[in-house]
């Protein structure tokens, strides 16, 4: 497949899932706040395009029509249990009852 061709799947596609209408229905457990992660994804999506989108000739298609919204996916990490590594008793004690 050639680089970057999946930005243009929703042309050739009715309807498309994103990853939360996917996997929504499954249990997770993150070890730490995904949100930081989240915004530095967005800030270089956002980049991206603003660096891009000046090319005429190559017309892109913008990053809220091709990507989840933050507060979208926010939302969603906030609902996954989180644990603190911190709490894990890794001296296997509780293997030994």
């Amino acid at each position: 497949m050639a680089e970057g061709i999946e930005i243009y799947f929703p042309f050739f596609f009715e309807k498309t899932s994103t990853f939360i209408e996917i996997f929504n229905k499954y249990d997770y457990i993150k070890y730490h706040d995904l949100n930081n992660s989240i915004n530095k994804y967005n800030h270089l999506i956002e980049n991206r395009y603003e660096d891009e989108s000046h090319d005429s000739s190559r017309p892109l298609i913008k990053p809220s029509d091709l990507f989840l919204n933050c507060e979208d996916v926010m939302n969603f990490t906030e609902s996954i249990k989180k644990i603190d590594a911190n709490e894990i008793d890794y001296s296997f004690e509780s293997l030994k009852r």
